[in-house]
């Protein structure tokens, strides 16, 4: 991607392929506000459509604006 993840950010990531890795299941990331959640989720997808591109993802908020910020 055009940028570079926080180091909190590049763990969380870290940490959801090695649950992939190790599990079957959906994992939990828990991130405090301003943390950067959108930026992990995005990075994550990027990286998984890289490797598998026929992979299919489902991002749900209890918020319309945040769904309406990670569109654009």
């Amino acid at each position: 991607m055009a940028f570079e993840p926080r180091w909190y950010q590049q763990e969380a990531i870290d940490a959801i392929y090695q649950y992939f890795s190790a599990s079957q299941g959906n994992p939990l990331v828990c991130v405090s506000t301003g943390g950067g959640k959108s930026v992990i989720i995005a990075d994550f997808i990027h990286g998984v459509l890289q490797h598998w591109p026929d992979q299919r993802f489902l991002i749900l908020s209890h918020v319309k604006e945040i769904i309406e910020q990670n569109h654009e």
